[in-house]
């Protein structure tokens, strides 16, 4: 018999979301799949930041069904639900453009804060020890004791990274990790990807890294004026790609 097939990590059917009179997404509708790393690539404004931050609740969806690492949420019926949204929360880590480290704090004290403050973690000593076993998974043990202000923006993404996972998600979203570095440091963060994925970490990443996408992405998204124009493994998204719209944006990549 054949193996049944995996259910999604994520689930999207026919989401909406306007700003005012400006529909920024439109009957969104896509499954992403578990413990594989997925990439939503378009132009600028083409609505992907809305999409994933639609995904840990810091954007309400104005109707449409999610199921996010198994919490099943509809709108605009769920959209005040503070009991689901803090459970999606506390299953999904985030990682943004920008690194958002707490200057005032040491590197192992930003990675400390999160799991105490939203998971009540009250267990000190193990979690200094998970902590410091992050940090030195992105290749960061030795700075433990310095303060963001010390460290390079490769240095501080990478460590963004190691706290979201602080927090064991389910899933972890990316917002375009790379986009304020220059390509040296960018490199050093993508290899911490790549070694999540080699782990089985479920992660979808919005970027305009398009040779990162087309080489490594096991699926990926193409959104063009808030509509999925096409989908599928990246084999056939850069390789074949269905739609011309689709062909015009992903030529030349590398």
């Amino acid at each position: 018999m054949p193996k049944p097939k995996p259910q999604p990590a994520i689930r999207i059917q026919g989401l909406h979301k306007d700003y005012k009179q400006h529909q920024v997404l439109k009957n969104i509708t896509l499954d992403l799949p578990p413990q594989r790393l997925s990439v939503l690539i378009g132009r600028s404004g083409a609505g992907k930041s809305t999409l994933l931050r639609c995904l840990n609740g810091l954007e309400t969806p104005d109707q449409g069904r999610l199921s996010v690492a198994g919490i099943d949420l509809n709108f605009p019926d769920d959209a005040r639900d503070e009991a689901k949204d803090q459970a999606v929360r506390l299953r999904t880590g985030m990682v943004f453009q920008q690194f958002h480290l707490f200057p005032h704090l040491t590197l192992l004290e930003n990675l400390e804060l999160a799991p105490r403050v939203a998971h009540g973690r009250l267990d000190a000593h193990t979690l200094r020890r998970e902590c410091e076993d992050l940090l030195d998974k992105v290749d960061l043990a030795f700075h433990r004791d310095h303060y963001p202000s010390q460290m390079s923006g490769g240095q501080q993404q990478r460590a963004a990274i190691a706290r979201a996972l602080a927090t064991h998600p389910q899933v972890l979203l990316f917002d375009e990790p790379t986009s304020s570095l220059d390509p040296q440091l960018s490199e050093e963060v993508l290899k911490v990807m790549l070694t999540l994925k080699r782990e089985g970490m479920t992660q979808v990443m919005v970027t305009h890294e398009l040779g990162f996408a087309r080489k490594y992405a096991d699926w990926v998204v193409f959104l063009e004026d808030g509509v999925v124009v096409e989908q599928g493994p990246s084999l056939q998204v850069f390789g074949k790609p269905k739609d011309p719209r689709t062909r015009d944006y992903v030529k030349g990549a590398a």
